[in-house]
């Protein structure tokens, strides 16, 4: 990884490392630290005229063979192994790309794994396009093919909220509705009722006066 990193460097300073290896090693054995930079002075020092000095290949291929991280490589196989698309293929994609350069695997290789650790609604999809001969192609085919079926799967799921949205507006009868007013039907009722009761009393009071008891005067 930090030799990654080197490179990348050495790509956007070409003015000062674009076809001169001699520039790039003594920049690395600059930046090294702990047991890589015991090794690269004590070589120096040993064999000052080692081709690897002046050869960025060959430094690097000698760096990997003493200090590569085989463990690391393991875990990327692993990770690699267990892979499998289950978000977009956009996403997917990016994650497959990242492992295949670290991997290095090569063009016929990338297009059989990268089929198999698509989807199966994708890769029935695939089954079913011609034309696709290259690594690049089979990436921009799958990402159009899961799109659609993301567009096909929302549109339906859509479809069933109205439909049981419908439903549910069907089941709501007019009889529900007229049990559901019948509390303010009632009150209304018996106000009526004192209403009339009240009128009557009037009425009986103003038919049959009372009479005052007492002595007469």
């Amino acid at each position: 990884m930090f030799l990654d990193h080197c490179e990348f460097y050495f790509d956007n300073k070409p003015s000062m490392f674009l076809n001169n290896d001699k520039n790039k090693v003594s920049l690395v054995i600059s930046r090294l630290r702990r047991r890589t930079a015991t090794w690269a002075h004590a070589l120096r020092r040993t064999n000052p005229a080692n081709p690897a000095f002046l050869s960025w290949f060959q430094f690097r291929v000698l760096m990997n063979s003493l200090f590569e991280d085989t463990y690391y490589l393991e875990q990327v196989r692993h990770d690699f192994r267990a892979l499998k698309q289950k978000g977009s293929a956009h996403n997917f994609s990016i994650e497959f790309k990242t492992f295949a350069s670290i991997l290095q695997l090569n063009e016929g290789t990338m297009i059989s794994e990268y089929k198999e650790k698509l989807k199966d609604t994708v890769q029935q999809g695939i089954a079913y396009t011609t034309g696709i001969t290259s690594f690049k192609l089979l990436v921009t085919k799958s990402i159009e093919i899961d799109q659609v079926l993301y567009k096909i799967a929302k549109a339906s799921t859509k479809k069933d909220e109205s439909c049981a949205q419908k439903s549910i507006s069907k089941d709501f009868t007019p009889s529900q509705s007229k049990n559901s007013s019948s509390p303010s039907h009632s009150k209304h009722s018996t106000q009526q009722n004192a209403s009339a009761s009240h009128a009557s009393v009037t009425r009986t009071s103003t038919a049959h006066p009372s009479h005052p008891h007492g002595p007469l005067s």
